[in-house]
């Protein structure tokens, strides 16, 4: 009936435990009594609707009904005045098999911590002491929420590295439950779900989209430079770590073909580009294998640096490495020459090490990486003496001190060079 005191039943959430009160419980979302708010309507107070605030109050007891009639039929009615005078006193069944709610904090004294089931009495009662302290926990108005939401999406255009959308994500992620909390205390809820959603989808698919960019543009410059750059280089311009100028030491190779003239000599442009297309077609491995980086094409030379823009051990090492390499290719390519009747292959091999500024020549419409200095420029006029003086290569003190093959190689003395003053100059592989 209209005076009775209400319905006993809740609104579960989706884990089946009771967080909320709310009375709008109708088929249709209309208000129907219940008895935590009929009690606390009938002391004063409107319930209204919100989170129950299970941190109110001490763990909930129970006085056993039979103490209480036994008390009355003894006629010690002052005993039982001491015990319910001044209190609201709820009368319900605390049977374990009975009307039983999955708790979600314990609350009673009566049930042990460890059983996740609790009364269903228990929850009206710890309902009502809410509403009659400090009232409901109050949803945060959705304003403030939506606000912050929108908020953390616009993150999505800051152009951060993984790192810092990770920090920003545990930053923010512990600030919002550190603020969720404190306002819980104040009687405030604030679902921060939702704005830690809304961060972690912000960044993290903003690092994907960056990572997707970064591959298709990695794809990009690929396709642009593979075959046109040496592989360090291509690397190096692929993660960004191509430095525009770089001080440092290396050891620089020139080569070129001995009797080139006469090898192209009546042969169609056609023929001579076949030819010197297949020559560096079977040399160019050896270079890659030993670490070198092809600076540039010269007709029928070519000009390597060891050392620039990677840093190698031993640059000087890997350059004559890569040297006996060139040789070693070109001797099985000549027996085939000969076999077809062609003219064979030699070439002269010009190698210095020291101190070169390395990087991106050119303007802005157009540049290439390469290496300037003293130590480029010897190593050039050494290949060019290559012929006179009967050897495959010749280098400079330099390189023979880093060499392990010290002893392959005969002291020339010192060598007046065009353009600068005498070096130091050792050779290796006389020419018959």
């Amino acid at each position: 009936g209209k005076d009775s005191n209400g319905l006993i039943i809740w609104k579960r959430d989706s884990d089946q435990k009771v967080r909320r009160f709310n009375e709008n419980l109708g088929e249709n979302g209309e208000r129907v009594p219940t008895l935590s708010g009929t009690l606390a309507r009938r002391l004063g107070v409107e319930p209204g609707k919100g989170l129950i605030d299970y941190s109110v109050g001490n763990k909930l007891g129970y006085i056993p009904l039979i103490d209480v009639l036994e008390k009355h039929a003894a006629g010690n009615l002052h005993e039982i005045k001491q015990l319910i005078e001044g209190k609201v006193v709820l009368l319900g069944s605390v049977l374990s098999d009975a009307d039983l709610h999955q708790q979600v904090v314990n609350i009673t004294n009566f049930v042990p911590a460890e059983k996740k089931f609790v009364p269903g009495i228990y929850l009206h009662a710890q309902a009502l002491r809410s509403m009659l302290n400090n009232g409901l926990i109050k949803p945060l108005d959705i304003e403030p929420t939506l606000f912050l939401v929108v908020i953390t999406l616009l993150l999505w255009w800051l152009p951060l590295k993984f790192w810092q959308s990770s920090l920003a994500v545990v930053v923010f992620t512990f600030g919002g439950l550190t603020v969720s909390s404190w306002l819980l205390w104040q009687g405030t809820h604030w679902p921060v779900t939702g704005f830690i959603v809304s961060l972690v989808l912000a960044l993290m698919s903003r690092q994907l989209y960056d990572t997707l960019m970064q591959i298709m543009e990695r794809k990009r410059l690929r396709q642009a430079f593979d075959g046109v750059v040496s592989p360090q280089v291509l690397e190096q311009i692929l993660d960004g770590s191509l430095p525009l100028t770089d001080k440092r030491d290396a050891c620089i190779l020139f080569s070129d073909i001995r009797g080139y003239t006469s090898i192209s000599e009546g042969k169609s442009p056609e023929e001579v580009l076949n030819f010197l297309n297949s020559y560096y077609e079977r040399i160019l491995p050896a270079i890659h294998e030993n670490d070198g980086t092809l600076i540039a094409f010269m007709g029928d030379g070519i000009m390597v640096a060891f050392g620039a823009p990677n840093d190698l051990d031993n640059p000087c090492q890997s350059a004559f490495n890569a040297v006996k390499g060139i040789l070693g290719v070109l001797e099985d390519y000549n027996q085939t020459l000969l076999a077809e009747g062609k003219q064979t292959i030699r070439i002269g091999v010009g190698l210095n090490y020291g101190e070169v500024i390395a990087g991106n020549v050119g303007s802005s419409q157009r540049s290439e990486y390469t290496t300037i200095g003293d130590t480029t420029n010897t190593a050039a006029r050494l290949e060019g003496m290559t012929k006179d003086k009967g050897y495959t290569l010749l280098c400079t003190d330099a390189v023979v001190e880093q060499l392990a093959e010290k002893d392959k190689f005969v002291d020339l003395g010192e060598v007046p060079v065009r353009g600068r003053s005498s070096v130091s100059l050792f050779g290796w592989g006389k020419v018959a």
